[in-house]
C-alpha cells in the first residue's frame, strides 16, 4: 500500500512538473495547443483568435482542396446560435453562401469584405447581420518565415457587429 501512494506521489510530480521542464515549443497550460499543431504542416501562417468573447473552440480540423493542394483549417467557437467560425487557408475551398456586402473594414492592414448573410434576390443591411450571420473575408499579408498570404473568413451567428470586429482585430499569429 506504501509503495501505491509514492509511486502516485511521483507520477503526480512528474506531471505537475512536466511543463516547467520540457522545452515548452508547443505547450500551453501544459498541453498542446491544437492550433501549434496543425501549423506545423501548414506552409502559411495560420492565426487564432485572441478574443473569443468567452466562447470556447469546440471543433478545430483541416480540410481537403484536393489532390496537390494545401489543407485549410476551419475552427468552430461557441455553440448554436451564439458563436463563430473560422476559416484560414492558401486558398479556401469553401462556398459561404450569399451575402450582401455592407461594408469593407481594414483588418490587419488590408481592405476586407463584410457581408451580412442574405437569400436572393432580398438585400440585407448592417442592423440583419446580427439575427443572419455576418461574413468577414480578407487575405492578411505574408509574414515571416512564411511566404504565401492567408485568406481569412469569419461568420458568425448572434454577433454584433462590434464583437465580430474584436475577434478579427485580436487575431494572434500562431507559432
Amino acid at each position: 500500500m506504501k509503495r501505491i501512494v509514492l509511486g502516485l506521489a511521483a507520477l503526480s510530480a512528474l506531471v505537475l512538473t512536466a511543463p516547467v521542464f520540457g522545452s515548452g515549443a508547443g505547450l500551453m497550460s501544459g498541453s498542446p495547443s491544437k492550433w501549434e499543431n496543425i501549423q506545423v504542416g501548414i506552409t502559411y501562417r495560420l492565426y487564432h483568435p485572441g478574443n473569443t468573447l468567452g466562447n470556447k473552440l469546440k471543433k478545430l480540423k483541416t480540410i481537403s482542396c484536393g489532390t496537390g493542394k494545401e489543407p485549410w483549417v476551419a475552427g468552430t467557437y461557441g455553440t448554436s446560435p451564439r458563436g463563430f467560425d473560422i476559416y484560414e487557408g492558401h486558398p479556401i475551398c469553401s462556398d459561404p453562401g450569399e451575402t450582401t456586402r455592407v461594408g469593407n473594414p481594414t483588418v490587419m492592414g488590408v481592405k476586407g469584405y463584410l457581408g451580412v448573410f442574405c437569400p436572393p434576390p432580398k438585400t440585407c443591411t448592417v442592423s440583419q447581420g446580427f439575427k443572419n450571420g455576418f461574413l468577414l473575408t480578407w487575405n492578411a499579408k505574408p509574414s515571416k518565415p512564411y511566404k504565401k498570404n492567408t485568406t481569412i473568413q469569419i461568420n458568425t451567428s448572434h454577433l454584433t457587429l462590434a464583437q465580430l470586429m474584436k475577434v478579427a482585430n485580436g487575431l494572434k499569429k500562431v507559432g
